[in-house]
């Protein structure tokens, strides 16, 4: 997750935000919520960039560690959740102390550079969430992809885009192909389960704007992979 004033000024002033949300992509969100429910009864769950929204079952788990970059002054006060504000690749939790890690729709958030380079912090990031899992503990990651030929093209292209979303105002994102994902996940010691492509909805939202998602050669998926090899893995302090 990147830490940027423009992202934070974004989600503040965007105060349609969780409405926008469930208004426009509220298929995805319902087939999200079936999918997820079904992997986190009586467990010990994080749900990193959470932003307050739950799409999911919280009694369903033991617990739910909502992670942010940010305060969230009007979360919810639910009895399972306690909110949490930390990085994705630092996360303030203990190690091996949960059964299931959510990373939902932050992965093209995760460039911190001009260079628009996602890598690094995606492969801290599986680091920390291999840590703070048990051992056969899962990730559940529900994300937009693009082809590798688009990931690629938004390399080239992406010291054009830093400027174009620094002037709007826009956090900095990239879209992965879910063959990248897939691969860096098999590198960081996590076995794919599941891949399970997910509904559209007649509209998405791209850079604050509703969008024809027939106009956008993206796909969404659920995808669910187990810890395999939590060997060589140094843990972190939490911050």
């Amino acid at each position: 997750m990147t830490k940027t004033p423009s992202q934070k000024e974004f989600f503040e002033n965007w105060t349609g935000y969780r409405e926008d949300l469930q208004k426009t992509q509220g298929l995805v969100y319902r087939q999200a919520e079936a999918l997820i429910n079904a992997r986190i009864q009586d467990k010990h769950v994080v749900d990193v960039g959470n932003g307050g929204i739950f799409n999911y079952d919280v009694s369903k788990t033991k617990s739910v560690a909502a992670m942010d970059l940010y305060p969230l002054p009007q979360a919810e006060n639910l009895k399972n959740v306690t909110y949490y504000v930390g990085r994705s690749d630092k996360m303030p939790l203990e190690t091996a102390s949960h059964e299931v890690v959510i990373w939902q729709n932050i992965m093209h958030h995760m460039v911190e550079d001009s260079a628009g380079t996602p890598l690094p912090l995606l492969k801290a990031s599986l680091q920390d969430a291999r840590r703070v899992l048990k051992p056969d503990g899962e990730i559940i990651i529900i994300e937009t992809y693009c082809s590798p030929f688009l990931f690629w093209l938004q390399g080239v292209m992406f010291p054009l885009t830093y400027l174009v979303l620094n002037w709007i105002r826009h956090p900095l994102v990239r879209l992965l192909s879910r063959q990248k994902v897939t691969e860096l996940l098999e590198q960081n010691g996590f076995e794919v389960l599941e891949q399970t492509e997910i509904q559209k909805d007649k509209y998405m939202i791209l850079l604050g704007v509703p969008v024809p998602t027939r106009w956008l050669p993206l796909k969404i998926f659920y995808l669910r992979a187990r810890l395999v090899n939590s060997r060589g893995s140094k843990p972190l302090e939490p911050s």
